[in-house]
């Protein structure tokens, strides 16, 4: 669930690339129990990083070379970033 209160539903395989998602899923905290997640993180940066995870799993095995590129806007790269060392993806 973004800061905003979005709420997005996610394969577990995808959650699962973010090491800090992984972590709390697995937990014996209110998060590992309900499988609900709330980040303070916007809406528009969450999707995009939601996104990425979907991007590395489905290309992993492809060497770098081979990978279409992965596009994210300017303005928000910044907090992309951020969000991304955040969670670990």
């Amino acid at each position: 669930i973004s800061a905003n209160g979005h709420v997005f539903f996610v394969n577990k395989d995808v959650v699962e690339v973010s090491k800090h998602l992984k972590t709390s899923l697995a937990s014996n905290f209110l998060e590992g129990t309900t499988k609900e997640i709330k980040l303070n993180i916007d809406q528009e940066i969450l999707e995009v990083c939601i996104k990425y995870m979907h991007y590395k799993l489905i290309y992993q095995n492809l060497p770098h070379t081979e990978r279409p590129q992965f596009h994210i806007d300017a303005p928000n790269a910044l907090n992309v970033l951020n969000a991304a060392v955040y969670l670990q993806c």
